[in-house]
């Protein structure tokens, strides 16, 4: 079984509550995002999303059930996508509401 880690967010400002780059999902059967902050009040909902169109994605879903909430700038990590991975192309979202700072993340996938 191949593994990937991708640091997707590296210590982004979360004023503008931003969206990582679209990572190819292609022959991956699970994923997770792990999350790390620099303002302990760091505040709002970290989730995964994904893509069907065939290059360039531009059209986002929500993964149900692969998201988490943020409380008090903890570390995070989302669900774990499990055995439900068949998408193009993920992505992750933090929206902010409260807080300032940085995020810095990692997504991990596993596939064959």
């Amino acid at each position: 079984m191949l593994t990937a880690n991708y640091k997707i967010f590296d210590a982004v400002l979360i004023a503008g509550s931003p969206v990582s780059i679209a990572i190819g999902a292609n022959n991956s059967f699970n994923a997770t995002v792990q999350a790390k902050f620099t303002d302990a009040a760091a505040a709002g909902t970290l989730k995964l999303q994904a893509s069907n169109d065939p290059i360039n994605p531009t059209n986002w879903s929500d993964i149900t059930g692969a998201s988490v909430a943020v409380v008090a700038g903890a570390l995070v990590i989302t669900p774990s996508v499990i055995n439900h991975l068949c998408y193009q192309f993920i992505r992750a979202v933090f929206t902010r509401t409260a807080g300032a700072g940085t995020i810095t993340a990692y997504l991990q996938t596993t596939g064959g």
